[in-house]
């Protein structure tokens, strides 16, 4: 149970769009800018899908792996 509340609240923290967006765009000098901010920008703002895709990729990666790392280092998943 402590496995699965860490990676869902890595997750969550890791996808965090509207709060920033919503109340300050960003920031100022992209002082409040999240990854999936940054991702929407280099989409939608500047027209830059395959940088904003390989962001998202590594995004991916980023969370893929330490909720590998967490399960690892809990012990989960191991059969004997």
């Amino acid at each position: 149970m402590t496995a699965f509340v860490i990676v869902t609240s890595f997750i969550g923290a890791a996808q965090i769009f509207e709060e920033p967006y919503l109340l300050t765009g960003g920031g100022p000098a992209e002082s409040s800018l999240s990854v999936t901010m940054f991702v929407y920008r280099a989409a939608f703002q500047r027209q830059q899908f395959g940088y904003a895709a390989a962001a998202a990729v590594v995004l991916f990666v980023l969370v893929f792996g330490l909720s590998r790392l967490v399960n690892r280092l809990l012990g989960i998943g191991r059969t004997s």
